[in-house]
């Protein structure tokens, strides 16, 4: 087979069809003259003028060129510095000399028509191209020992790196019609799934992945981005057929990434596995080689450097075409390390890359996990009232990149915040005592009832022992109410109710000046009012809600939650609670366990066997 990409064919020569190129050398000169005159001119027509040879006068390529180097270097454009530069370039004499530069600035007053000249100098460009590549295919076409698929393919290869097509992305309504019926009726006998299955019910049930989609995942740095993902790549792969996956570890070595699926499979740390402080015994070499024959069927292909953006559309078309009846999953670890061409910063960077990745996993079918970071105005000590909760706006640079995927993931783990955790843990402390059992005379009564809030209030005032008055209450209560089942109250039910009574009341005061607090009730109103009969949910905006759901009893866990709050769900329904998914997290092996109230159930389960 010939080899296209080292062979240099000379085009046929233009003069053999008797016709001058497309050309338009006056609106060449008007366009150097203005982006000479005007500084910030270039910025704006940068994505037309990207290549000196849009340019078709040899001087003018040249000038072109002095323009961008020095935009890319970050200086400023002007007649004094393009001069100095063609000069320090050994090109100045070659161009015309100062004289000529001179005179492009002088045959232009202003700018303001730059960018409409560019799309036409930009026009004669491509058309030169099309002459150029339609010559390459007759001198390689009459070359019999090449391969005609191999020129078609070349050909196509460069018709769309020059243009940009989409041919496969068009179609009629009536053949869009034809295909939505299709899919429907496939889907409805089962011979496509309609979304990719995680075996993470959580994740199947309030997010669900699908094919052509684009999946936001940010989170704050060290907050377990990368091991979570990891875990759904895992998932993904265990629980579909033919799925391969295309990894862009620009962040994480693919080695790291390798380890965490290990750790997945036996039980050590990537620490251990890398011998720090640690010794790899026997038994251990067993898991490691069990996790490692469990994993090596996984059809996963890293890309481990940081990648322009053109390089990963361009991997991700060709992984396609070798694979193209697979499931096929990408992952970019992470967005702010892509590269682009120097003329776009900051939010036009941003916005550029985030139509640029739509488009690859819409051409590719893909589905595509990108990773972010948010900014470091989340860890606010002000945020503390939220738990640390990211939101949409702390995502790094232009939220734009909203605009285009169909799921945005914010991830939390709250452990990382000292203070937050040291708050929670006292709320973990009122719950950890022990079911009360046997009996529960006046003693106990003192050290663990009266013990959470011996204070009177406005309606206790003239009483004159709050002590003896509260404990009375208490056994009357437990002798005459009952539960709505008929069940008799307890000493226990009743703690428990006046502790989330306690911390709702903390929640509401939270953010309001001392003047506007709400009064807690004491114990004994508490119980004479029967306000044990009323619900005290955590509200859906309250941190408390945020981080443990209803159940204000798993704030002993704190320091196993890892939180993923869908933000946005185009195939979902609006943000509420059934986008937040709680998860008993082991990072360090990478494990992740939603936490149902099953889940929590069998974790609080756990926790009180090991005491």
């Amino acid at each position: 087979m010939a080899d296209f990409k080292d062979k240099k064919i000379k085009p046929l020569p233009l003069i053999d069809y008797g016709k001058v190129p497309p050309t338009a050398i006056d609106l060449e000169e008007a366009i150097l003259g203005a982006l000479m005159i005007d500084g910030d001119a270039y910025t704006r027509v940068a994505y037309l003028l990207d290549a000196p040879d849009k340019m078709y006068k040899e001087a003018h390529q040249k000038i072109l060129a002095a323009i961008i180097d020095l935009h890319k270097n970050k200086m400023a454009i002007d007649l004094l510095l393009v001069t100095d530069k063609l000069r320090s370039n050994n090109e100045l004499e070659s161009v015309g000399g100062p004289l000529y530069l001179t005179q492009l600035t002088s045959k232009i007053v202003t700018s303001a028509n730059v960018e409409f000249h560019c799309m036409i100098i930009t026009d004669k460009y491509l058309l030169r191209e099309l002459i150029r590549i339609s010559a390459e295919i007759q001198t390689k076409a009459f070359d019999e020992t090449n391969d005609p698929m191999e020129i078609a393919q070349w050909a196509e290869e460069e018709l769309m790196n020059k243009f940009d097509l989409d041919i496969e992305g068009r179609a009629t309504f009536k053949d869009a019609l034809y295909s939505t019926m299709m899919d429907i009726t496939n889907k409805a006998k089962g011979l496509v799934s309609a979304f990719i299955k995680t075996g993470d019910s959580e994740i199947d049930s309030k997010i669900s992945f699908r094919a052509r989609s684009g999946i936001l995942i940010a989170g704050a740095e060290s907050s377990g981005k990368t091991k979570y993902v990891s875990y759904i790549v895992k998932s993904i792969l265990d629980n579909n057929e033919n799925v391969r996956v295309l990894w862009f570890s620009m962040e994480d070595s693919k080695e790291q990434i390798v380890r965490s699926f290990i750790s997945m499979g036996c039980k050590l740390t990537t620490k251990q596995m890398q011998s720090v402080n640690y010794t790899i015994k026997d038994d251990d070499w067993t898991r490691i080689n069990d996790a490692v024959n469990q994993f090596e069927d996984y059809n996963i292909e890293f890309i481990d450097r940081v990648c322009s953006i053109a390089t990963i559309m361009r991997k991700s078309r060709s992984y396609r075409e070798k694979h193209k009846e697979c499931l096929l999953v990408i992952v970019v670890d992470n967005l702010g390390l892509i590269e682009t061409d120097s003329f776009y910063r900051g939010n036009e960077k941003d916005d550029y890359l985030a139509g640029k990745l739509k488009d690859i996993y819409d051409t590719t079918e893909a589905c595509m996990f990108i990773l972010h970071h948010i900014t470091k105005e989340s860890k606010n000590k002000l945020n503390i009232n939220e738990g640390y909760r990211p939101r949409s706006e702390y995502i790094k640079g232009s939220t734009r990149i909203l605009d285009y995927i169909q799921q945005a993931i914010l991830v939390n783990l709250p452990r990382k915040y000292k203070d937050l955790v040291s708050e929670e843990k006292k709320k973990a402390e009122m719950f950890n005592a022990k079911e009360i059992k046997g009996k529960f005379n006046v003693e106990r009564f003192k050290n663990e009832f009266w013990s959470i809030n011996p204070k009177g209030d406005k309606n206790t005032k003239a009483i004159t022992d709050l002590f003896d008055n509260t404990w009375n209450e208490l056994k009357f209560v437990c002798g005459s109410e009952t539960l709505d089942d008929g069940m008799p109250i307890t000493v226990g039910y009743l703690m428990r109710k006046y502790i989330e009574y306690s911390i709702s009341i903390d929640e509401v005061n939270r953010n309001r000046e001392v003047k506007y607090q709400s009064e807690k009730f004491s114990i004994y109103t508490f119980l004479n009012h029967k306000k044990f009969k009323e619900d005290y949910k955590p509200q859906p905006s309250s941190r408390t809600f945020y981080l443990y759901g209803n159940d204000i009893s798993r704030a002993q866990f704190i320091q196993n939650l890892f939180i993923a709050e869908c933000v946005k769900n185009r195939d979902g329904s609006d943000i509420d609670d059934m986008n937040i998914i709680r998860y008993n997290a082991n990072l360090d092996y990478n494990i992740f366990i939603p936490m149902t109230d099953s889940g929590w159930e069998e974790l609080k389960n756990s926790n009180d066997g090991k005491n």
